[in-house]
């Protein structure tokens, strides 16, 4: 592949793609998630970059609207320096996730094996990344190739448009970003023909 000119969009969708219905039960059923639940999931490093913190603000305002019938899923942990994990911001969340009356509702399941990662994207019903002005995310590009309902912010660089639009993913204005995000999940959680479109 190194004589290859990869688009910077590009996906390897020999590692990522959607996994069969019962693969996915199997993996929910593991994680105890119900089947009556939808799940919102974040997949890489946890830090104050990339809006991880975003996904608790959501759960937040599902809430506070009546929803509780989901789970967030954070698959990976804080940098790893000298093969020492810093876990001062998956802390951070934990508390805040406890804050927001969230406890029960928020998994963390820390650094994994990469070949399970597969297996997570494939029960995330929805798979945010939420910054101001976002530019990329292969966090956004692997959720799609896997089948998910990928969720970002059309800043003012527009620069999601490249790989993002109406017909196979979500894109919220980025006033009140958090708040748009929030109410697209609060209309689709239950369409699942919406998403399976999607």
């Amino acid at each position: 592949k190194k004589f290859t000119n990869f688009q910077h969009n590009a996906v390897d969708t020999e590692k990522f793609f959607p996994l069969a219905n019962d693969i996915n039960m199997q993996t929910k059923k593991k994680l105890d998630i119900k089947k009556e639940e939808f799940t919102i999931g974040w997949v890489g490093r946890l830090d104050h970059y990339y809006g991880s913190r975003h996904l608790l603000s959501i759960g937040k305002n599902l809430l506070e609207n009546g929803i509780n019938n989901f789970k967030i899923i954070y698959v990976g942990g804080g940098f790893i320096v000298n093969e020492e994990e810093d876990m001062s911001y998956v802390n951070f969340l934990k508390k805040r996730a406890k804050n927001y009356g969230l406890s029960n509702q928020t998994l963390f399941l820390g650094w994994v094996n990469p070949e399970k990662v597969l297996k997570y994207y494939n029960v995330m019903d929805f798979v945010p990344m939420l910054e101001k002005d976002p530019t990329g995310g292969s966090i956004l590009r692997e959720a799609m190739a896997c089948g998910r309902v990928a969720i970002s912010v059309d800043g003012p660089s527009k620069a999601q448009r490249a790989f993002m639009n109406s017909e196979n993913s979500i894109l919220v204005n980025h006033k009140n970003f958090v708040y748009n995000a929030s109410k697209q999940i609060m209309l689709n959680y239950k369409n699942k023909e919406y998403q399976k479109k999607i």
